[in-house]
């Protein structure tokens, strides 16, 4: 008889628990959500939406002073938007292209026969576009984003036979195209942690899931993709579709409680419900050549025009890098930095001072997130950054202006959360706070919303709460 060597015993013990482990109840705290891939999807949808607001009011008032009141107004709105989405191994795509069309005519003549007229057409068309070709796990990318705006308001007012004319006209052209290479890429995991949360209700409701395997997992992800993104004009039709279909596969794998509708009610409760974050898993290294270009053209005034033209024609250099990890079911961490090169050239046609004209900037953005998610309802989401800008100013700002580099640095923390208090009361809070420095030089960003030629400090604090009670 052969002896049990050494070898051999743990050989045999590692065969004993990788057989009892296949039989064990799911580690929902350690299951690996990174090892999941998308199927391949080409999805595309249009939505459009519009409104019609009109409105006339009169009083006639029949005496000797002849004097009416009216009031009309014409307001007509369009909205269009458009998503691509191709996800395939040799092929990612994200495009999106949004329209939006407003105008409005309002006159009104009150009662001592002052008279106001407004018009206004507001026009904004934005398209963004982002394609990368992979060859194993390297990619070639190309993209292309850009937008145009266009705002056009007309005021008159008559007063004591006195005239008041206002005009407005605004537009800018932002185009951005970009070309480079990368490794690596980031795959969606978000459908692979809806079912595992699905199949972790049902175990309460006591579904057994020892014969639960993780590629019966990522097969009920893999068709929650599916149905998602398929194109159904009926809203309706297309929930019980996906329902219909997600429901069949759970009775293929015996995942159904007799004469309980419990596991049914769970679908449901999180399918139609629950938010659906965007969860990632992967590392990513990209680097891009990226022209750009701004144009903006305003010309404002009452009696005579202000007009103001500026014009800047950049490249950058982009370095960027991310990598997302989900440790378990309920964490995820992440982290991404930027470094940007960039050298720009703005000319001003304005009777003030120029803050930028020939200038070089280099720019490190640095942030690392982690995510909470105790349940498919409820989400806590922070992250804390540091960045920091460099600015040399190529051309003197006024005569003897010798301080032509400005160092900027801007650090802080965000926070966004959705949690149930209850079944039936969410809070949700959303939290900024930032610090920022600048050692002077020319106007430039500090933290949002404020900027500063001198050296000074900044900072910016905002918290928004609320809380949604479902009475009944």
């Amino acid at each position: 008889m052969q002896k049990l060597t050494t070898g051999n015993f743990l050989s045999l013990l590692f065969c004993l628990c990788t057989a009892l482990s296949s039989n064990a109840q799911i580690d929902f705290r350690n299951f690996r959500l990174d090892t999941f891939r998308l199927p391949d999807i080409n999805r595309k949808a249009l939505v459009g939406s519009g409104s019609l607001n009109g409105q006339y009011r009169g009083i006639e008032n029949r005496s000797q002073f002849n004097t009416d009141q009216r009031r009309s107004s014409f307001i007509p709105n369009l909205d269009l938007d458009y998503d691509h989405l191709i996800n395939t191994r040799p092929l990612q795509i994200e495009r999106s292209i949004d329209l939006n069309q407003s105008f409005s005519s309002i006159h009104d003549k009150q009662i001592d026969n002052d008279e106001f007229s407004k018009t206004s057409f507001n026009s904004f068309f934005a398209y963004s576009s982002t394609m990368r070709k992979y060859r194993e796990h390297k990619f070639f990318q190309t993209g292309l984003s850009g937008s145009f705006s266009y705002d056009y308001d007309r005021e008159r007012l008559t007063e004591a036979s006195l005239v008041t004319l206002t005009k407005l006209k605004d537009f800018s052209i932002h185009l951005n195209p970009s070309i480079g290479f990368g490794q690596g890429r980031l795959e969606p995991v978000s459908t692979v942690a809806m079912a595992m949360f699905i199949l972790k209700d049902a175990e309460e409701l006591g579904l057994d899931l020892t014969s639960v395997t993780a590629e019966d997992i990522y097969s009920f992800a893999s068709l929650m993709t599916q149905v998602s993104n398929r194109r159904i004009f009926d809203s309706r039709r297309m929930r019980i579709a996906e329902l219909r279909d997600l429901y069949a596969f759970m009775l293929s794998q015996d995942w159904v409680l007799e004469n309980d509708p419990g596991y049914f009610t769970v679908l449901t409760d999180n399918w139609f419900y629950a938010p659906f974050f965007l969860r990632q898993s992967g590392s990513r290294w990209t680097y891009l050549f990226q022209p750009e270009l701004l144009l903006s053209h305003n010309e404002n005034g009452l009696f005579t025009q202000n007009v103001i033209e500026s014009q800047e024609y950049a490249l950058n250099f982009i370095v960027d890098y991310r990598k997302y990890r989900p440790v378990s079911l309920f964490f995820d961490t992440w982290h991404s930095h930027t470094a940007t090169l960039r050298i720009a050239d703005n000319e001003t046609n304005s009777q003030f001072p120029v803050p930028l004209s020939d200038y070089g900037l280099f720019r490190l953005e640095n942030r690392l997130g982690q995510s909470w998610f105790p349940s498919t309802r409820t989400s806590i989401l922070g992250s804390i950054h540091l960045n920091y800008s460099y600015y040399r100013f190529i051309d003197p700002f006024i005569a003897g202006d010798v301080n032509s580099d400005q160092h900027v640095i801007n650090t802080g923390a965000s926070l966004v959360a959705n949690y149930f208090l209850s079944y039936r009361t969410q809070l949700t809070v959303n939290g900024i706070i930032q610090y920022g420095y600048s050692s002077g030089g020319r106007s430039v960003p500090i933290v949002n919303g404020l900027s500063s030629s001198q050296t000074s400090t900044g900072f910016n604090a905002q918290l928004n709460a609320s809380i949604v009670v479902a009475i009944w």
